[in-house]
């Protein structure tokens, strides 16, 4: 079995652990932000007392300054907030994108391979940076603004019982509604990214073989392939904007007729006695303090939604398992390769090897003997070649038979082992290195310019 790239079940469980690493740093951060909150939360009490002065002739110098000193402390616990919270968010997004990248490159190949490299692009770029810009953010909303809300709903009980209670049923009402927005919201996004990653596909596979494309005559061909990927991106983008436009819309009008009808009803209780003009402006206060937690809260459930759609693509990496050995070993492999990757009396043996891919049998019975210096496969495109290689580096496992590295299954190497010992070049000959000297000795520590020069030569590249 070659494998696949496994679907992931759930993010949460994935922002949860890396979240829990990092409890102190959203410890501050919740604190800060309900700091923040609560002192706005204080100033309209303070504004009543301001409004009730004035009909009292009182001095209200003092009312005044508290409203002053109040919102001093909160702009500065706004912007110590603001710090924390983006420092916490850029930490959680580079320790996502180390672990991502470390599982795919330590991954079996052949699961690599079941996803174009486009799509683990886009996992690894785009969408890291979607939930770099949402979930931290939108996950400390989601936590603060309800708190925030209920303190806001307690102290207006305080301050009128009818009013307040008129506030609570239409907020409740609303957020019954925006509710069954946000399911749709989640599918709907994580489509958009699905496309995303599938028109990065396009562009990764296009560009390496761009001479191809124009000497097949094939740039239309692939520009249209292009638009069919970018359209579907677009489409599932404006059924992302069409719902989270219904969600704003929900949340902007629930916090609107809130404070209208709080409005007429406290007018006319006022003009019939039943409530002072400074509760009045205390419960109006309060139900616009609350409107902006309102809003972002339906802001952040959108935005911590796109989050979890892109950290779920994520979390399809995460999940990846390294390659681990078939066999433990069995025996204790003696000598050391040299440094030029040759040594003297060694074989490979590929006996009675069958080996199948997706259901197809690619290799049946195969039975080789080489040693250095032959060159041992030849043969059209698709005859076994890169298979056998692969069977020889343990990328795939064989069906039947044993691969014997010196007379040993090289299954009993520990894998580092084994491909330190042999030579691999693929057939497309990446450079890996910043220099030809890098690409040269990729994988070689320490080879000196002499020993270099003589394994170059050996292979007709020292002119």
């Amino acid at each position: 079995m070659l494998g696949r790239l496994p679907r992931a079940a759930s993010s949460m469980p994935v922002l949860r652990d890396r979240l829990a690493n990092r409890r102190g740093a959203v410890a501050v951060v919740l604190v800060l932000e309900l700091g923040a909150r609560g002192v706005g939360l204080v100033q309209p009490l303070a504004a009543r007392h301001v409004v009730d002065g004035v009909g009292s002739a009182r001095n209200l110098t003092g009312p005044i300054a508290v409203l002053g000193a109040l919102a001093v402390v909160g702009l500065l616990f706004n912007y110590v907030a603001y710090r924390q919270r983006g420092k916490l968010s850029e930490r959680f997004v580079l320790d996502l994108r180390k672990e991502a990248a470390r599982r795919t490159i330590f991954a079996p190949v052949p699961v690599v391979e079941s996803r174009s490299a486009g799509d683990i692009l886009s996992r690894i770029g785009s969408d890291t940076t979607l939930v770099q810009h949402t979930v931290v953010k939108a996950l400390v909303d989601l936590v603060v603004v309800p708190l925030t809300v209920v303190a806001g709903i307690v102290l207006m009980l305080f301050v009128d019982l009818s009013l307040a209670a008129l506030v609570v049923g239409l907020l409740a009402l609303a957020a019954v509604v925006e509710l069954k927005v946000f399911g749709r919201l989640v599918r709907n996004t994580e489509r958009g990214q699905q496309h995303v990653g599938a028109m990065t596909g396009v562009v990764h596979r296009l560009l390496p073989a761009l001479r191809t494309v124009k000497a097949s005559s094939m740039e239309h061909r692939e520009a249209e392939s292009f638009d069919r990927e970018a359209g579907s991106a677009y489409r599932a983008g404006l059924r992302a904007a069409k719902t989270g436009a219904l969600a704003d819309t929900v949340a902007y009008a629930s916090v609107d007729l809130t404070f209208l009808t709080v409005l007429a009803v406290g007018v006319l209780e006022v003009s019939a006695g039943t409530v002072g003009v400074g509760d009045l402006v205390a419960i109006l206060l309060y139900v616009v303090y609350i409107q902006d937690p309102v809003e972002s809260l339906t802001e952040s459930a959108s935005r911590f939604s796109e989050g979890l759609a892109a950290l779920r693509r994520i979390t399809e990496l995460l999940e990846l398992r390294p390659e681990t050995e078939a066999l433990p070993p069995r025996a204790h492999v003696t000598g050391r390769p040299r440094k030029d990757g040759c040594a003297p009396g060694r074989y490979l043996r590929l006996d009675q090897v069958s080996f199948s891919y997706e259901g197809r049998e690619v290799l049946r019975d195969v039975t080789i003997e080489a040693r250095p210096g032959l060159t041992v496969l030849v043969g059209s495109s698709g005859a076994g070649k890169t298979t056998i290689l692969s069977l020889v580096e343990r990328f795939v496992e064989p069906d039947r038979g044993r691969v014997l590295l010196d007379g040993v299954d090289v299954r009993e190497f520990p894998l580092p082992d084994l491909r330190r010992r042999v030579s691999y070049v693929e057939q497309e000959a990446p450079l890996l290195g910043d220099t030809i000297r890098e690409a040269a000795t990729y994988g070689i520590d320490g080879l000196d310019d002499g020993e270099l020069q003589r394994v170059l030569a050996s292979v007709g590249l020292d002119a």
